[in-house]
């Protein structure tokens, strides 16, 4: 009788055990196949040297929220290729700029508004003019 109350209790020890995990395993593997948005991979958006247009930027965005990229950080670079037709900071770059946001926007990705050059052109602009983030803390 004895062997029998113990052989049922760990019987239904086992059964919930095996229970939990599964069901820890299923949110697991749910998880891994669609991640919550602040688990998606943000990647680098190089733009050629104003090698950019409207059809571009919404072609790159739509593709990268296809893969499940959760956002992009922008950078205009210039790497010794030939210069494209838009000049950085200039009225066009910045409507492509703009582009760029409501794109991200409609699409629910991520693009936080710091444009800056990268490589020799941001070398060029010197500390006095090239970006900052200011940051702060609260001091308890």
């Amino acid at each position: 009788m004895r062997k029998s109350v113990l052989g049922a209790v760990l019987a239904a020890i086992l059964d919930y055990v095996s229970a939990a995990g599964a069901s820890a395993d299923d949110e697991l593997v749910q998880g891994f196949a669609s991640p919550p948005e602040a688990a998606k991979p943000w990647v680098y958006w190089f733009v050629m040297d104003g090698n950019l247009g409207r059809e571009g930027i919404t072609a790159d965005l739509e593709a990268l929220k296809r893969v499940g990229i959760g956002g992009v950080l922008f950078m205009e670079v210039d790497v010794g290729i030939p210069k494209g037709p838009v000049k950085f900071m200039s009225p066009p770059w910045r409507e492509l700029f703009k582009h760029a946001n409501q794109e991200a926007a409609r699409l629910g990705l991520v693009l936080p508004c710091r444009p800056a050059p990268a490589g020799p052109a941001a070398a060029a602009l010197g500390s006095r003019r090239s970006s900052r983030c200011r940051s702060w803390s609260p001091v308890s």
